[in-house]
């Protein structure tokens, strides 16, 4: 097992080896998700606007971009090519089911 990182108090985001190795994912990558979902909750719980945590907020926001692109580079080439395929084929699904909602509200 590995932990997540030192932010996690307690290892709350423990890492299984072989569990990570038999999704096709090394525990690198799962230790930053966890990470990444560690600062966003950190993020959703500061509040909004409030002049006082603007400085903590836009720092929080740095790592969880800089961790995603980690992420995002750990990954082979070919894998991000499919992963953009298939944004490409949802995205134009979407764009058909709001062409057919539209027809649909013009005719009725």
């Amino acid at each position: 097992r590995v932990t997540c990182c030192m932010q996690c108090p307690g290892g709350d985001h423990a890492v299984d080896t072989r569990e990570a190795a038999a999704q096709g994912k090394s525990p690198d990558d799962k230790q930053i998700q966890a990470h990444v979902r560690t600062l966003e909750a950190s993020l959703a719980s500061l509040p909004e606007g409030d002049l006082d945590v603007a400085d903590i907020r836009a720092s929080i926001l740095s790592k969880i971009e800089k961790a995603k692109v980690k992420l995002a580079s750990s990954k082979p080439l070919g894998a991000r090519i499919d992963g953009c395929k298939a944004a490409l084929a949802r995205a134009r699904t979407r764009v058909l089911t709001a062409d057919a909602a539209l027809q649909a509200a013009n005719l009725a």
